[in-house]
Parts: C-alpha cells; structure tokens; sequence
C-alpha cells in the first residue's frame, strides 16, 4: 500500500508572510474544552471549528454551524 505514495509536501503556517499561525486544537484530553465551547450562553450560540472535534477543517466549521442552528430552531427543516 505505501509503495505506491508518488509524493509528499508540507506546509509550514508560520514560514507564511502573511499567515504567521497554525491551526489549533483542543490539547490531549481536552474533549470537554470542545464540549463547553458548544453550549450556548444565554441568547448567544457559539459555532466555528474550534467548537467541533474537527478543528481546522471546513467539516467542523459546518458541523458546528449546523449544530448552533439546531440549538436555535430544533424543528428546521434542512434546505436543498
């Protein structure tokens, strides 16, 4: 299986002039950080990849996108 990668690249977010960060994530055993960064406060819902398992990746951001909604309006219908 791995004698058929062709190539590898990086990417370093901090050697980006204009970047100059990485993507951050809960540390080991900080599940519950995520779990509380998803509960509303209030009228105030919170969404964003950093609410999501997924951190840094567009799939968190629209889980928790989706997920603030539905803490919202629990009975929307999904469009499309």
């Amino acid at each position: 299986m791995f004698d058929e990668i062709l190539d590898v690249d990086g990417f370093a977010w901090t050697g980006q002039d204009w970047i100059r960060g990485s993507f951050g994530s809960p540390p080991l055993g900080g599940g519950w950080m995520v779990r509380e960064w998803s509960l509303p406060e209030r009228h105030l819902h919170f969404a964003g990849d950093f609410t999501s398992l997924k951190t840094g990746r567009v799939e968190g951001a629209i889980e928790s996108g989706l997920r603030g909604a539905r803490q919202i309006e629990p009975d929307a219908a999904p469009v499309g």
